[in-house]
């Protein structure tokens, strides 16, 4: 087996999760399975044909039957120019199965003729443009669509593979900006469905094929590779128990941007180094991310470190504050990121002087309904600030000037019952000054969209005026001068 990127496999996985449809739908409908590999067959082996099987283990058909059985051992799919050209620069069909007998066949005698798709490099280009068109959005999976135009998920029995269309034209929706723009926006959108998902801007570092940066775990850096893989062999023993590369992935943008500068000045001779650039992500890549069967990658969530300087040395001296009973803290460390809930309280009424349970929510509105979410506060002075809005908003009610907050952290959290019961009314809130960088970072896009849109519209039209200038020069008598 070859193994492929990794951001490769999770799409193929993060696309196989959406589908709705059980497997077992998809086995009951095994004469229309059967009719549709039949059509495949025939396709195959018509002359006509531009399916073509990689040479990988990984992308090969999977076809149980013994008439194709037959034809394989008695006749080679060779291409002619015309299909290589189509292959290379139109459209290219893949296919994705578990490796079997049938397959090795027939790939080892594409091999020994030298009628193997890709060799070499090539096959590692393959993957690139392949991993990379698939990230973009260009290749599109349907899993849960057997009838599909491009994608085709065949059952046969216990065996499952799937079959789809790569088309390689070029693609003209860069140049819708309206697109890019509803892109960018949308990702901290407030829509009551998604809001406690997307409320907790998350920040990353990718590289300009934007592939996620991983950095190699300090385990890893002391092995001996192959003394460890032959141990491994002889004793059967997992040694990547411990992962061997980490991504990592921050709260804090400023932290975000500290760790760019030290791979910038740490590889500053390096020639091979991308552009490194960090981007805004939320807590649906986070939970997706950490949840992923990948034996070799962790993703681990970087606290904001002023934030916990700050906790550790300065708030928790405070007397409105109080520690969960299972936050592992100290004089000179707290675990995990800091959250902040403002705890219920009781107040008199002005007026009425009765006295009253009052308890903290972050309230919008949208359209003509109202909202009301739990709120989480990643920040010590936001929760401070929202409480004093809250005061002056209930000015019927004997209020303290400081809430009591009861401290804990991220990664704890989102793995309780309460949350897990109740995370569709649950609202995290960072720091102002983390919003204040994202609307920065968000004007900064917008301005850039908008420079390249101005650029190729005064070239569109110099190239317009062009046109017509040929095209008159070729039709009047008197050409224009030029």
């Amino acid at each position: 087996m070859i193994e492929s990127n990794f951001t490769l496999f999770y799409t193929i996985l993060q696309k196989y999760c959406k589908n709705e449809q059980p497997l077992t739908l998809q086995i009951n409908q095994e004469q229309k399975n059967y009719k549709n590999i039949s059509n495949l067959m025939n396709f195959k082996f018509n002359r006509s044909s531009c399916i073509f099987i990689s040479n990988s283990k990984v992308f090969t058909a999977k076809v149980p039957s013994k008439l194709l059985e037959n034809k394989m051992n008695n006749k080679l799919v060779i291409r002619n120019l015309w299909q290589k050209m189509i292959n290379r620069y139109l459209q290219e069909t893949i296919f994705l199965s578990k490796s079997n007998s049938l397959s090795n066949n027939y790939i080892s005698k594409l091999k020994t003729l030298g009628l193997s798709v890709y060799e070499g490099n090539e096959y590692k280009n393959f993957l690139y443009k392949f991993s990379k068109d698939l990230l973009n959005g260009k290749i599109q999976l349907y899993m849960n669509k057997t009838d599909n135009l491009y994608t085709s998920l065949l059952v046969n029995k216990n065996n499952i593979y799937l079959r789809y269309k790569w088309f390689k034209f070029p693609n003209f929706s860069i140049f819708n900006f309206n697109n890019h723009r509803h892109k960018i926006s949308d990702v901290f959108k407030l829509n009551q469905k998604h809001l406690n998902s997307t409320s907790l801007p998350l920040f990353m570092l990718v590289n300009n094929n934007h592939e996620i940066i991983l950095s190699e775990s300090y385990d890893q850096l002391f092995k001996s590779r192959k003394l460890f893989n032959l141990y491994a062999r002889f004793t059967n023993k997992d040694i990547n128990a411990k992962k061997s590369y980490i991504g990592l992935v921050f709260v804090n943008p400023q932290d975000a941007l500290e760790y760019k500068e030290y791979i910038k000045n740490k590889y500053i001779n390096s020639t091979r180094l991308n552009k490194v650039s960090y981007v805004i992500t939320n807590m649906n890549l986070y939970y997706k991310l950490i949840k992923s069967v990948n034996n070799c990658v962790e993703f681990r969530l970087v606290p904001d470190l002023k934030e916990v300087g700050d906790l550790t040395y300065a708030y928790k001296y405070y007397k409105n504050l109080s520690f969960d009973n299972n936050q592992n803290y100290g004089n000179t460390y707290f675990q995990g990121q800091p959250i902040y809930l403002i705890q219920s309280t009781y107040a008199r009424n002005k007026n009425k002087k009765y006295i009253k349970k009052i308890d903290y929510f972050y309230s919008f509105k949208q359209k003509k309904s109202s909202f009301k979410y739990k709120a989480v506060f990643l920040n010590y002075e936001t929760a401070i600030s929202a409480w004093q809005k809250f005061v002056e908003k209930n000015i019927d009610y004997n209020l303290p000037v400081k809430p009591n907050l009861s401290v804990s952290n991220l990664e704890t959290f989102i793995q309780e019952p309460y949350y897990k019961k109740n995370h569709s009314k649950i609202i995290f809130l960072p720091s102002l000054r983390t919003y204040d960088i994202i609307k920065n970072y968000l004007q900064s896009n917008l301005q850039n969209k908008s420079n390249l849109k101005y650029w190729i519209v005064n070239k569109s039209v110099y190239f317009q005026t062009l046109c017509y200038r040929i095209i008159w020069s070729l039709t009047s008598r008197q050409p224009l001068n030029w």
